[in-house]
């Protein structure tokens, strides 16, 4: 059972660890540490792995398939080997169904509210982003800075 003192990746962040030059890239590849790290309760969810394996594909490996998905793959299983994956159930659909209906939700992307629903699902209530604005207002989700991290 997860608590509040647990943390999910947002895909923003695997993607700025990709890259040395990033100007992102030092917080990020701490965190990216953090998820392989049985002990740190960090943790990712399989759409935003789906979503990182699209940015790797039609972004950073497009004219290499097979390099695309071998850095999948080596993300993939470094989640599964340390349980860090948080999967979509049964009640997932519901539960994002809730935020579509929400007057505050309009306009937010699926891919976030399917992501905090998982969240919320899996008792995580802290996501990692640089993209907080895309999690405002939903209910028992906070929303945070790399920077604001600190590993356990």
């Amino acid at each position: 059972m997860k608590s509040k003192t647990n943390y999910a990746l947002d895909t923003n962040i695997l993607v700025h660890a990709l890259d040395t030059n990033d100007e992102y890239f030092k917080n990020c590849i701490r965190l990216v540490e953090c998820l392989f790290d049985e002990n740190q309760p960090v943790y990712v969810s399989d759409t935003v792995l789906y979503e990182y394996f699209a940015v790797l594909s039609n972004t950073y490996f497009k004219h290499d398939t097979s390099l695309a998905t071998r850095t999948y793959e080596i993300m993939l299983e470094g989640v599964l080997s340390a349980k860090k994956l948080l999967t979509t159930t049964q009640n997932t659909p519901r539960i994002t169904l809730s935020f579509l209906k929400n007057k505050g939700y309009s306009g937010k992307s699926i891919h976030s509210l399917l992501q905090s629903a998982i969240l919320i699902e899996h008792e995580v209530y802290t996501i990692i982003t640089y993209d907080t604005k895309s999690f405002e207002n939903i209910p028992n989700l906070y929303a945070v800075l790399p920077e604001d991290f600190r590993p356990q």
